[in-house]
């Protein structure tokens, strides 16, 4: 399997936070909260911890949306919001 490792672009962390927040699949989490994605790696929002600098490389180059595309299960609006609020609070 492929991995990429942050630092991220811009646009990476564009794709790992739709990802997370998409519904499609089991976000990356840590206290039971998912992680937000920032050029430096990932952080948990209730306690910042910033170990993992990981991810599959198909969620940071947008490859994700194919499937969720297919199955009909696509990002809302309102989720992207919420984890953008929840991103500027860090």
């Amino acid at each position: 399997m492929d991995y990429s490792y942050a630092p991220w672009t811009d646009e990476e962390v564009k794709s790992l936070n739709e990802y997370q927040a998409c519904g499609y699949v089991h976000p990356f989490t840590h206290c039971d909260h998912p992680l937000v994605a920032t050029k430096d790696g990932w952080v948990c929002p209730k306690c910042s911890n910033s170990d993992q600098k990981w991810c599959h490389k198909w969620m940071a180059n947008d490859a994700w949306r194919e499937s969720a595309l297919e199955s009909e299960k696509l990002c809302s609006d309102p989720r992207v919001q919420k984890l953008q609020k929840v991103m500027e609070q860090l």
